[in-house]
């Protein structure tokens, strides 16, 4: 499937280099088509669940934060979360990030327990994944 889709994924890398320039430039409003669109592409060449068309949901997600629109952010958060779980796993750094990503979401919105529960579920990854340091 990817063989027949090449000219999709070509044009989906050229959305990201131009969107991942816009969003240095701090352009972020400018940069949501663009990404919108290369996530349409990936999730047309890959699936919706699928470990490369993950980054581009989580781009879209960190947008829409930092332009105050927490609700969108929040429920793109929510999806990326679920699909890092199925994918990658619960143990994944990248499941780990994505929990303290929404946990921020959700204390920007005062739901201070939600987050504290997935802080907590972050950080017993990290102790799993990582160990526990040593303190002295």
């Amino acid at each position: 499937m990817v063989e027949k889709s090449y000219p999709k994924l070509q044009e989906a890398k050229k959305l990201k280099t131009f969107y991942d320039q816009l969003i240095t430039e701090e352009k972020r409003r400018e940069a949501l088509p663009f990404v919108l669109k290369d996530l349409e592409l990936r999730t047309e060449i890959f699936g919706k669940e699928h470990e490369n068309s993950l980054p581009s949901l989580n781009t879209l997600a960190e947008l829409y934060e930092a332009i105050g629109h927490y609700t969108e952010a929040e429920n793109l958060y929510e999806q990326a979360l679920q699909i890092s779980e199925n994918v990658l796993g619960w143990e994944h750094p990248d499941t780990s990030t994505l929990m303290i990503k929404l946990a921020l979401i959700y204390e920007t919105q005062g739901r201070d327990d939600e987050a504290k529960l997935l802080l907590l579920q972050a950080a017993q990854i990290g102790e799993k994944v990582l160990g526990v340091e040593e303190k002295y």
